[in-house]
């Protein structure tokens, strides 16, 4: 068994993410959480917070980073919804505009009126909220609950509505605005690929690999960075049989 000491040196050297994935892999039950207290709440913002990391874009991370543009060049980081896109599992995407009527007389206004129906979650190039990902756990009382950011659980999130007209907390209405710097690194690069492979696992190595690559280090990034990975992928986007996870192992999907 390992000593406190050596357990404290091994997790101080684990990035924030592998931290939460070893926490969230624990026997939960054994720990006596209650709202107020648990493994991974209250947050570090407060027992309230909404916001979480995006209350790290602070307003004089603001202000440094709007000192950066040099050429006012802009880049899309996002798709357009289409029904080409795509599409998680069976979940559709129908969008219809209707014709403006034929008219004959002149400097009569016209109007297009459109519909929308399918998912707007885990559809394209998407945002989830802190309300999208939550683990159940035991609770202090012996109840079994799913929790989510900041010990909300399942009732205060969809509340008596059963979610209808959206989630009563933890919305996405809650994060404060990404104006930040950008660090993008270049994973596909570093492996010296177009598009990393379908089962590939990026490592914290190659993540140290590819910054170093790029003459940057761990300490290069800030608290409130904006942190984008490049694996390639976005090459396939209109290659459904590469891309689309309901056709893994199909085609030219190698996963």
């Amino acid at each position: 068994m390992k000593s406190n000491d050596e357990v404290a040196a091994a997790q101080h050297g684990i990035r924030l993410i592998f931290t939460l994935a070893l926490i969230l892999s624990l026997p939960l039950g054994v720990v006596a959480q209650d709202r107020e207290s648990g493994p991974w709440w209250p947050s570090p913002h407060g027992p309230s917070d909404q916001a979480g990391g995006s209350n790290y874009v602070t307003p004089e991370k603001i202000l440094k980073a709007l000192q950066l543009p040099k050429t006012g060049q802009t880049y899309e980081l996002g798709h357009p919804y289409e029904p080409s896109m795509p599409q998680y599992g069976d979940r559709p995407y129908y969008l219809s505009v209707a014709p403006a009527p034929t008219i004959t007389k002149p400097g009569v206004a016209v109007t297009h009126r459109d519909y929308f129906t399918g998912f707007i979650g885990q559809m394209g190039t998407q945002f989830d909220a802190l309300s999208h990902q939550g683990l159940t756990v035991q609770m202090a009382d012996g109840t079994v609950q799913p929790v989510f950011y900041n010990g909300v659980t399942e009732e205060e999130l969809t509340g008596q509505n059963g979610g209808l007209g959206g989630t009563e907390a933890l919305g996405v209405e809650h994060f404060k605005p990404f104006i930040t710097r950008g660090i993008l690194v270049d994973i596909a690069g570093y492996k010296g690929v177009e598009t990393l492979g379908a089962t590939y696992a990026v490592t914290l190595a190659d993540v140290i690999g590819a910054l170093k690559r790029q003459g940057m280090d761990e300490d290069t990034i800030e608290q409130g960075d904006a942190v984008l990975f490049n694996y390639g992928w976005s090459v396939s986007w209109d290659n459904p049989s590469k891309y689309n996870d309901r056709n893994v192992g199909v085609g030219e999907n190698e996963g």
